[in-house]
This record gives C-alpha cells, sequence and structure tokens, in this order.
C-alpha cells in the first residue's frame, strides 16, 4: 500500500505537529503530498450568538497556524497544501477524505480542544471510527 496523499489534522497541540512531521516522513518515502487541514469549531468557544467577526478572528488564527506547521513541514522537501474548515474536526476530516481521495489520514493521538478522553482524544478516536481510508494515529 503506497500513501501519496495523506490528509494531516492540525490544531496547535504538539501531538499534531508531530502527526505533521509523521506524514512529511511517509509522503517523503513514497513520493507522495501532505495536506494541511486545521477546522475552526466556533461552537467550542461557548458563544452565545456566533459574531461574524469572531469567527473570522478564528478563522485567521487557524490560517497562521498551520501556516507555521506548513513552512516547518517543508523544510522536508514534500509538497504541502493547506485548508481551513469550519465544523467538527472529526466529520471535515473524514468527509475532506473522500472527497479529495486521500490515501491516509494522520493525526495527533491528543489536541489542545477540550478534556481529552482517557488515552485518546475524542476527535482521533471518531477519525478512527469513520474514516473510509487508513488513519495513523501518532502520540
Amino acid at each position: 500500500m503506497e500513501f501519496k496523499k495523506i490528509l494531516v489534522g492540525i490544531d496547535g497541540s504538539e501531538n499534531s505537529k508531530r502527526a505533521a512531521f509523521a506524514a512529511a516522513s511517509l509522503a517523503g518515502l513514497f513520493k507522495g503530498t501532505v495536506t494541511l487541514v486545521s477546522v475552526v469549531k466556533p461552537g467550542e468557544y461557548s458563544l452565545a450568538v456566533e459574531d461574524k467577526a469572531f469567527i473570522e478572528n478564528l478563522k485567521e488564527f487557524h490560517n497562521d497556524l498551520v501556516e507555521t506547521v506548513m513552512e516547518e513541514v517543508k523544510r522536508t522537501d514534500i509538497e504541502v497544501d493547506t485548508r481551513i474548515k469550519l465544523g467538527t474536526p472529526w466529520k471535515e476530516l473524514t468527509k475532506l477524505s473522500k472527497e479529495g481521495h486521500y490515501d491516509l489520514i494522520v493525526v495527533g493521538s491528543r489536541g489542545i480542544g477540550q478534556v481529552a478522553e482517557f488515552l485518546i482524544g475524542s476527535n482521533s478516536t471518531r477519525v478512527v471510527q469513520h474514516s473510509e481510508v487508513p488513519v495513523l494515529v501518532v502520540p
């Protein structure tokens, strides 16, 4: 099995950064590409009313995040793309993996979101449960 098209969930946690570097290593072995995705989940911030300016600021924060990780991963001489999505992280990752015909999803075992589940984060767990492609979970 070759992993030519790799999708990586990024949330700013150290685990997600390690996931990005693991994906870059695999992409290097298979002469593949990596797409870094950060998902903005506005409801996570407990706003009674979703403020469009606030959501735009969140998107900008996530954009800066993936751009920073992308610059670090690009040093490995692989092709890197970035995406910012709005929604629930696990749903957006599994949906994008199908739509983009990715060969592999790589995620960190725990993110920076709400309190992590025992051993593995809830988004990671759900990606594994719902993905139609292989998933690599990086501690």
